[in-house]
């Protein structure tokens, strides 16, 4: 049984934390950045140069503090892609919802995950995800939810963003988050367990 989560509220809308495209695509992650290595940024970073130069007009905003956040906006600066990546920093809940909800796509490039809450909850908002093979996260996906990459490749994360560019008509919003609610929605979650408990007292 999957890990629930509650659903977004009505405060999560687009409007509750607008944000500024001037990029044609645009995608999000969201990570902690407790760790230097573990979410993946050393592969992402690089992976969104080497799309802006082959010309794909794109933007990666990225919610979360921690202590490796300004590591990061270094090797960003260093890279020169600076003006295609937004860092949020540390954002309460309905803040990442809303900037979810105005994004193309999702990012999760973690080298480990054991849980994934962030990709359900972008499923839950109808947002089709790259993902890499990291464990938890990349369990809870479907072909028809995601595009997933293999771990710790800057290349793999170029060919799969790109594939998802070229592809986004083909993800439907509608049923991605149809399938997250009917697995990671918490009520639905709760009567699998419910369902599960009685089993067991029935025998």
């Amino acid at each position: 049984i999957y890990n629930g989560v509650f659903l977004p509220t009505e405060n999560s809308s687009e409007n509750f934390f607008p944000i500024k495209k001037t990029h044609k695509f645009n995608c999000a992650i969201i990570a902690v950045f407790y760790d230097k290595d573990i979410k993946g940024f050393q592969f992402l970073l690089p992976a969104i140069k080497n799309l802006i130069d082959l010309n794909i007009d794109i933007c990666l905003h990225i919610c979360g503090g921690g202590t490796y956040l300004e590591l990061y906006k270094t090797v960003a600066a260093e890279l020169g892609i600076s003006s295609n990546c937004i860092f949020y920093g540390q954002l309460e809940k309905n803040s990442i919802y809303s900037i979810i909800s105005q994004m193309d796509f999702i990012v999760s490039a973690s080298l480990f995950e054991s849980a994934g809450v962030s990709v359900e909850e972008s499923m839950i908002l109808g947002k089709p995800l790259v993902i890499t093979r990291s464990g938890g996260a990349s369990s809870l996906v479907t072909e028809k939810t995601a595009i997933v990459v293999d771990t710790k490749s800057v290349s793999a994360l170029v060919q799969g963003i790109t594939q998802m560019i070229l592809h986004l008509e083909n993800f439907d919003s509608v049923e991605i988050k149809k399938y997250a609610l009917e697995n990671f929605g918490m009520e639905h979650v709760m009567q699998k367990y419910m369902d599960l408990y009685e089993s067991f007292l029935i025998r």
